[in-house]
Parts: C-alpha cells; structure tokens; sequence
C-alpha cells in the first residue's frame, strides 16, 4: 500500500465505502463490486479470499499491469481496492472492426506503448511476460493488464493486438515497425534495454493519443492504401516474390502502380460490383486478361528497376545520386508551385524543403500538394516565413518520411511526407 494511495482513501481500514453496484460477468475481470471510497473516483472492491493467490500482489506500483491499490475492512472480512476498468481491449478491437473503424496513427502508438510497458512490469517484478491473464481498459481508457488463472499469455495477447491495430489503422509508417515489436516480444527479457528506442521511433510516428470510446466509421470509397481484395490475384504472387527476393519498397511501388493502373482501366473501380455471370465463354476473356497484362507490365518495369537496384553494403540505402543518374532526364513539372513531383529522384529533406516552399507560395488550396489531393490545415512551424524555420530529419522509412520543421520562435510542427512517384506528397502536419 502506497502513501499516495492513503491519503487519497484516509486510514484504508477505517474508509467510508460507499458501494454501488456487484458487477457481473464480462463487466470485470473479477467477481467484484462497483464502490466509492471517501468520495474519490470509482474503484473496484474484489474479496480478498478470492485473491490469495493473486500474482498482482507482486506488481508492488505498476502502472500497465492491475495491482493492489488498497485493503478496506467490510462486516465479515477484507476487500482489496483495485482499479475500475471500462471493458476488454478485445471487445473494444471487436467493436471497431464491427463498425469498419480504423484506429488513429495516436491510438496505435497508445496501445503498443502501454502494451510494452506491462511486459517489462512483468519481466521486472519476475512474474513473466508469458503470466496468464487479458488486456483491460481503465475508465481513463488505459489499457492494463489484469492478471488470471484464465486467459491468454501477456506476451501473446500483446503480439496479436498490436498486429490487429496496426492493420486496422493501415498506415505505413506504423506498419514498418510491427516487425521490430513482433521481434521484441520474442525476447522479453531484453525488452526493458529496446523500450525506450522502440518508443521513441513510435512517437516520431505520431503522439499518443487516448482511446476513443466510439470511432467514426472510415471512408471506404478513397482509401489510402490499395486494397489487396481488389488487387488482380497475379499482382500477389509479383509483389510476394519482389518483397521476398529484391526489396520491400520495390514491393510496395509495384503494388501502387498496378493499383494506379487498374483504377484507370475502363469498366475497373476501387469497389465495383460483382458481374453477372455470362453463357458466353468468349466474353470472359478480356475481362481476366487485362489484369493479368496490367501485373505483367507494371511487374516487367518494377522487375527491371529491381534488378539495377544497387548491391553492396550501401545498397540499403542507395544516395540519390545513385539511384537516379544525372543523364536521365523526366517528365518537366506541370507548375512550380503546385507540381509535386521533382525532376529528378528528390531525397526526404530535398523533398519537404520544396513542398514547404510551394505551400508558402500557393494562392489557394493546392490540392496536387497533398496525398490523395486532399488539403490539410497550415499552422504551427510550417506556416512560418522561410527565413523564419528549419528542416531536420527525423526518420525515412523509404516511401514515408518524418521531419521536424521548427521556427525561430520554438514552435515545433512534425512534417510527414509520402513518396509519389520521383517526388514527394505531403500527408500529415501535427504538433
């Protein structure tokens, strides 16, 4: 029992304790009672027979995994105060996927954060990442993770939840670190010395933010990614044999030009409607063939550019000077102010600089600025004077780049950018 917890609660054996309700299955994760101690937020009351036990005893101040915040003293024995919950993380991942919501970049973070913290709690108060048990949120939506006979391993659990965010929230930022999470939970005990870089790569990514109870339902008819149910089924094996054998990004450039293809194709749409069957065997063909075309021809170019891809040690990261020659000559952009794409292959930094420019130069909206020629609100550091504001780095994850723009006066704006093509669309501006 903590001294911060006694003098919320008074002397915890001597509390008033104002019960409100007994709680039934499914509402928490323990037989329980709803109460009110000494006028402070809800709290949960669970017998403390019921928790002999109990292996939350051993989380002493853990703030991702429920432990013991108090005793209180009733008629015929003792109740352990422990914190209220709102529901499982699972029936809240059930509801979004029911309602076809996605989840914030800032949700995910939240999630993935405090779901690594509860397995280094765990790891540190020697209880183990694979203790049994469920994911809870706090009527803060928190999520904590409550220790049980019944359940699922910590460190499993935590693995599928973060992967169905990630997925759920589509977006390719967060997508690139899933698998150096799924690689940190395969070695728990060496999670508490990687915390703090993995959190600081997921908070470039985007801020924490708390989990909304209710999410609107996600605009289906445009959305950012393709979708790889509509994908033609020859474009999987392409992108699967140039991610396995040539490069992940190459993969995902292929898969973005066969999409941009196929949307272009007459009688083709991002979701069209089934076709009647036809008795005419002659009629199918074109219908199947022209896929089939679009992934060969969009997989021969990506194949070709794959092949010429640089090898070496520095082949990971190929200067832009090697991976787009000074001879070859593009396409000259429509307009300098709302062209997006550069003449030449633009790094991230080069990239950003120009976009900032064009932006500061735009009369109106400028669409063509912005992925999916959707405009977003200018403020903070990136709305300042050129001269007034400076450019850094923070991450390139190949087709996503992170940058900080800050200004002279100490305002601090982090600056997304997407790569289209040779040049670079702006996705996302946020403080």
């Amino acid at each position: 029992m903590t001294t911060a917890t006694r003098s919320q609660h008074g002397d915890p054996l001597t509390s008033v304790v104002h019960r409100v309700r007994r709680l039934g299955a499914g509402e928490a994760p323990f037989a329980c009672t709803r109460a009110v101690v000494d006028s402070a937020g809800p709290v949960l009351l669970v017998d403390a027979a019921e928790l002999r036990r109990w292996q939350g005893w051993q989380m002493g101040t853990a703030q991702h995994v429920l432990a013991p915040l108090d005793v209180v003293r009733r008629v015929d024995g003792h109740d352990v105060i422990v914190s209220d919950v709102a529901e499982s993380l699972t029936t809240m991942c059930g509801r979004r996927d029911s309602a076809r919501s996605g989840w914030s970049r800032g949700e995910v973070v939240t999630i993935a954060v405090s779901l690594l913290r509860g397995i280094v709690e765990l790891e540190d108060a020697r209880v183990g990442a694979d203790a049994t048990g469920e994911w809870w949120l706090t009527t803060e939506r928190r999520p904590i993770f409550v220790l049980s006979e019944q359940g699922e391993a910590a460190r499993a659990s935590a693995r599928v939840i973060i992967s169905r965010t990630i997925d759920a929230c589509d977006d390719r930022v967060l997508a690139r670190h899933a698998d150096t999470i799924t690689e940190a939970l395969e070695r728990p005990q060496l999670l508490s010395r990687r915390l703090d870089d993995i959190e600081g790569s997921l908070f470039e990514a985007a801020a924490p933010q708390p989990l909304a109870e209710h999410a609107p339902a996600r605009d289906v008819t445009a959305p950012r990614q393709i979708d790889l149910e509509e994908e033609p089924a020859a474009s999987h094996f392409v992108r699967d044999l140039l991610e396995r054998h040539v490069d992940g990004r190459i993969a995902d450039l292929y898969a973005e030009t066969v999409a941009m293809i196929v949307r272009a194709v007459p009688g083709r749409s991002a979701k069209r409607p089934r076709k009647q069957a036809t008795t005419n065997p002659s009629d199918q063909k074109p219908a199947k063939r022209a896929p089939l075309i679009v992934a060969a021809v969009a997989g021969a170019a990506v194949l070709a550019g794959g092949l010429l891809w640089p090898t070496g040690p520095s082949s990971a990261r190929a200067s832009p000077e090697i991976a787009a020659p000074r001879d070859v000559v593009a396409e000259p952009a429509a307009s300098s102010v709302t062209g997006a794409a550069a003449a030449v292959d633009e790094d991230a930094l080069g990239g950003a600089e120009r976009l900032l420019l064009s932006w500061d130069a735009c009369p109106t909206t400028c669409e063509t600025l912005f992925v999916d020629d959707t405009p977003i609100p200018r403020s903070g550091a990136v709305a300042r004077p050129a001269q007034e504001r400076s450019i850094a780095l923070i991450d390139d994850y190949g087709g996503v780049a992170v940058l900080e723009v800050s200004s002279s006066d100490n305002a601090r704006t982090l600056f997304v950018i997407e790569k289209q093509g040779r040049g670079w669309k702006i996705r996302d501006a946020y403080e």
